[in-house]
């Protein structure tokens, strides 16, 4: 899903578009755009911190890079791209880390962000704040955490009864969870 988008993505605006992903996913992750566009859809793999870089000012089309360029540092050319897709995304999840705020930093002001995973939510508080902060549908994580959320005496956190249905309302302005993907008329499997 993520490959269509960000075909859709350069097309419509005529920009770069990035992917990030762990490293050991990107050359599968190749094979399978050779697979569904063959060479109309070529992607590059960054191997270093300055292609990235380079790339991000000057390259062309669409690019792959692994997380780990993020952690010397903000990378301020990644605001050039037109697209920025993470890919297991779930990284962002780690409070406090290094890659998470580097990239969070880095992303802000691109105008077409997807953040995937195929890891179900943990339904923790941390998830959303940390994937609504990449996608800046939120200041910073505390708007989220002290607006819809509680924690007990054990540092549990939960959503407020009272603020249940407009926690909900919203995540469903920005974000889209799959369950049972046969209810949206994909296979059931």
């Amino acid at each position: 899903c993520y490959l269509e988008w960000a075909r859709q993505v350069q097309a419509m605006t005529g920009g770069r578009v990035l992917i990030l992903a762990p490293l050991a996913v990107i050359p599968q992750m190749i094979r399978e755009a050779e697979r569904f566009y063959g060479d109309s859809m070529p992607i590059t793999q960054l191997h270093t911190r300055d292609a990235l870089i380079d790339w991000c000012a000057n390259g062309s089309g669409i690019a792959a890079t692994n997380y780990q360029k993020f952690i010397p540092g903000v990378i301020s050319e990644l605001r050039l791209v037109s697209g920025l897709i993470a890919d297991e995304s779930s990284i962002l999840r780690t409070g406090g880390g290094v890659i998470k705020w580097n990239v969070i930093k880095s992303a802000r002001g691109i105008e077409y962000k997807l953040s995937c995973t195929a890891t179900p939510a943990p339904n923790e508080a941390m998830e959303y704040a940390s994937q609504a902060a990449f996608l800046e549908k939120l200041r910073n994580e505390g708007d989220i955490l002290w607006t819809y959320f509680q924690r007990d005496k054990h540092g549990n956190w939960s959503v407020k009864p009272h603020a249940r249905a407009a926690f909900y309302r919203f995540m469903a302005s920005w974000s889209l969870y799959l369950r049972d993907p046969a209810v949206f008329g994909f296979a059931d499997i």
